[in-house]
């Protein structure tokens, strides 16, 4: 990934691909699913988001699911008043998700991400509106790849829809096609074919 493809800020911790992967493993286990299963983002966002909590510098912090008027598809807020961790999804992407649009799918894994990874960075942007927030992006020093939230985010989402072990085992079973993956997990082939590259690239 090249310098100019990056679009979040300097995350405050380094992950590598397979670092990522393995907590959205961990991740998806907690949350009852099997390699073999997709994941019910629907099912995520209204039965089980409200349940999570976050850790940060010693505090257990509250998550709640929220559908809002925002301008993004969606994203997590920290509200410091009520010390809530929101996890806000748009109108047409909550719409979209009882539609099984595969965007609105990925937008939770996605978001998903940053609350895992990104909660001390998300608390520090509170006092930000959204004007300064989308500024502060599009001025990001430059960084590596490895230190960017939304490549991260991005990284984190493919691990938690597309298991790698379920991946490597149908690669073993046979030569793996992005349209046999996108079908499996419900994903576009799009993403399909970049996990399968990364992987490819990692393994």
């Amino acid at each position: 990934m090249k310098e100019r493809d990056l679009c979040g800020i300097p995350a405050f911790r380094s992950q590598s691909y397979r670092s990522i992967d393995q907590l959205a493993s961990t991740f998806r286990r907690e949350l009852g699913y099997e390699d073999t299963e997709r994941f019910d983002a629907m099912k995520f966002f209204n039965k089980q988001v409200g349940d999570l909590e976050v850790q940060s510098k010693g505090q257990t912090i509250a998550v709640e699911e929220a559908v809002d008027k925002c301008q993004q598809e969606g994203l997590v807020r920290w509200d410091p008043e009520s010390t809530v961790m929101y996890f806000v999804l748009s109108e047409k992407t909550h719409s979209d998700l009882r539609r099984g649009v595969q965007r609105a799918t990925f937008t939770v894994a996605h978001e998903a991400g940053h609350l895992k990874l990104h909660t001390e960075e998300i608390m520090g942007l509170a006092g930000l509106n959204l004007q300064s927030q989308a500024a502060l992006h599009r001025h990001a020093d430059p960084h590596p790849w490895y230190l960017d939230t939304e490549w991260q985010a991005n990284a984190f989402a493919a691990a938690l829809l597309m298991p790698k072990a379920q991946l490597t085992q149908m690669r073993r079973n046979g030569w793996i096609e992005p349209r046999e993956v996108a079908e499996f997990y419900g994903v576009s082939e799009t993403t399909a074919k970049i996990r399968i590259m990364n992987l490819r690239r990692c393994s």
